[in-house]
């Protein structure tokens, strides 16, 4: 069964799984209903479809039945490059798992994530390969789909927000 990429309306009560495919890895996030929360998953690197298989991995095992993937927008609401990207990697999944698979606009979730988790200015290098602002910026567009139908989860992120601090204070 493959899945849809638009398609018949599934339940928002239902366990979700939240991704923010960026160029080098892919940021997770899970929507749990049954606590009303939206919690990290740790990031994956898109090397060799670890993220792909990861997220297929993740649906089957929670028998998710929806992804919500953050689709780049410009200022302007126009496609961009990264957009093309991210409606491929889309359609791949798409091909391999039964969820279905809707996009949210994720305009400034990394912008919005990074001063969520206190980061001032250009994060380093260490931060940027720690996936807390790939894994923020999933819960985002989680919460952006969710709130946009009514719901109003929690995002549990005090653990990456304690890991960047940490991160920022060794260098």
């Amino acid at each position: 069964m493959s899945a849809e990429i638009s398609g018949p309306s599934v339940g928002h009560h239902v366990t979700t799984l939240g991704l923010d495919v960026g160029i080098q890895r892919v940021g997770m996030a899970l929507y749990r209903p049954e606590l009303a929360a939206i919690v990290p998953i740790p990031t994956v690197e898109r090397a060799g479809k670890r993220a792909e298989q990861r997220a297929i991995s993740l649906v089957q095992e929670n028998a998710i039945p929806l992804i919500v993937v953050g689709t780049p927008l410009s200022s302007s609401d126009e496609k961009t490059l990264q957009g093309e990207d991210v409606n491929n990697f889309k359609h791949r999944l798409a091909r391999r798992c039964s969820a279905l698979i809707i996009a949210c606009d994720e305009f400034l979730s990394s912008e919005e994530a990074k001063e969520l988790l206190g980061i001032r200015g250009s994060p380093n290098r260490t931060i940027r390969e720690s996936g807390a602002i790939d894994a923020v910026a999933a819960c985002l567009i989680l919460l952006r789909h969710l709130t946009s139908k009514g719901l109003n989860p929690t995002i549990e992120i005090g653990a990456l927000v304690r890991q960047v601090a940490k991160l920022q204070r060794r260098n």
